[in-house]
């Protein structure tokens, strides 16, 4: 029995229809399984080489004397945040942020807390003359900004300033630590209280940011 044309053309709608939405959903599971892939490799190098970002080995390094100057302080070890050192490098500056002094070398922060020097994070609204010795520029609504292992600088007229994670913005990585957080059925990764939603691109994933999903 021969279809009518309006029987034919349904059907030849829904054989597409079927095929777009296998497609979408290949696409869909591809990109959750890079995405989890790339996040399990992240994680397992961060674990496993000095906590890459924080540590010596993210930061180039410190000089021969100042390895000596440190001493037992442990900065030929690799830092983390919460790693306490006696000396500060030589090649520190200091930066306030709202009234508040920090220690400032080679993309480390550091507070003066009991007698000793504190690795932190970046705080936010902090302005130093140089950037970190690894960064890589990322665009966010025509505006440049460099991304250094995790953190946002924004070129102002006196430096480079730690900023907000600009929403929109697209990072080929994770900020260490950043956790995952499922909202709606939707996976998210969270840092600092920003979220970060992983992107199909090509034949990887990346991580753009978002505005918080509720």
């Amino acid at each position: 029995m021969q279809q009518s044309g309006q029987q034919y053309h349904e059907s030849m709608n829904q054989t597409r229809y079927g095929q777009a939405t296998n497609l979408q959903q290949n696409r869909y599971n591809d990109a959750s399984s890079l995405q989890k892939n790339s996040y399990n490799n992240w994680n397992h190098y961060y674990d496993h080489n000095n906590n890459y970002y924080y540590g010596h080995s993210y930061y180039g390094g410190y000089s021969g004397g100042d390895v000596a100057l440190a001493g037992a302080a442990g900065l030929a070890a690799g830092l983390t945040i919460g790693a306490a050192v006696a000396t500060l490098p030589r090649s520190y500056t200091t930066v306030y942020v709202a009234g508040a002094p920090y220690y400032y070398a080679q993309g480390v922060y550091y507070t003066s807390q009991g007698g000793q020097y504190v690795v932190v994070a970046p705080p936010m609204g902090a302005q130093v003359v140089s950037l970190p010795p690894v960064c890589s520029t990322i665009y966010a609504q025509g505006v440049p900004y460099s991304y250094c292992g995790g953190t946002f600088y924004e070129l102002m007229s006196a430096g480079y300033q730690v900023v907000a994670p600009p929403v929109g913005a697209t990072v080929p990585s994770l900020p260490p630590g950043a956790t995952s957080q499922m909202v709606a059925g939707v996976t998210y990764f969270v840092h600092n209280g920003f979220y970060y939603r992983p992107v199909y691109s090509g034949s990887g994933v990346v991580y753009q940011v978002v505005a918080p999903p509720y």
